[in-house]
């Protein structure tokens, strides 16, 4: 192993090799980013067999982030297959950033749902105000960093903000944001695929 392949594997998750000319990549997973200031976002991508226990199935998985106070932001949730045919099912979190790793985003569950405990996550790659690449936390998944020829390891999800509707002639996410996060989930997760479409999540409304 090359000294530059080595120092990828030691840093984890801070740093990841590109396979091509093995040159360390920082990338930035300083969670409270994620935080703050606070978005919407759509999980546009997600790696094939992730857990899906904290979004669900479905195409149009939107979660809005509101300031609660300073360490913290009240989360609203809405998971739906097709926003034209299905009633909003939203659900309630706050969250924080794991005291004892800045890198971890804790949802704990209000309401209905506070009975399924704190959801963590491990944020990969955060782009403030624009996109952030997380991997749930399980029991059954054992914590991995990335080491030479074997950094596609993780299972994804890659949240890209929301920007405003403008008559429904595009997305309301942009391309610059997709690609802010694209070096991070092109080196660290496998068999990533397209939640998000468009015409399911974003349906145009008839005309008045």
């Amino acid at each position: 192993m090359s000294s530059v392949a080595s120092l990828c594997a030691f840093l984890g998750f801070f740093f990841a090799c590109t396979p091509d000319h093995e040159t360390a990549v920082a990338f930035d997973t300083d969670a409270m980013k994620v935080l703050v200031p606070p978005h919407s976002y759509w999980l546009f991508k997600r790696s094939l067999g992730a857990d899906t226990t904290f979004t669900g199935n479905g195409r149009c998985v939107e979660i809005e982030y509101v300031v609660f106070d300073d360490n913290r932001d009240m989360v609203m949730l809405d998971a739906r297959e097709d926003r034209k045919k299905e009633e909003m099912d939203t659900k309630m979190y706050m969250a924080s950033v794991k005291p004892s790793d800045p890198a971890v985003l804790q949802y704990m569950p209000l309401g209905d749902e506070a009975n399924i405990g704190t959801v963590e996550y491990k944020v990969l790659e955060v782009m403030q105000n624009a996109c952030y690449v997380v991997e749930k936390i399980s029991e059954d998944v054992p914590e991995v960093s990335a080491e030479e020829g074997n950094e596609k390891v993780h299972k994804c999800e890659l949240w890209l903000k929301k920007e405003k509707e403008v008559r429904h002639q595009r997305p309301t996410y942009t391309t610059q944001s997709l690609q802010a996060c694209k070096k991070s989930y092109d080196v660290l997760c496998m068999n990533m695929q397209q939640v998000y479409f468009k015409r399911l999540c974003e349906p145009i409304s008839p005309s008045k």
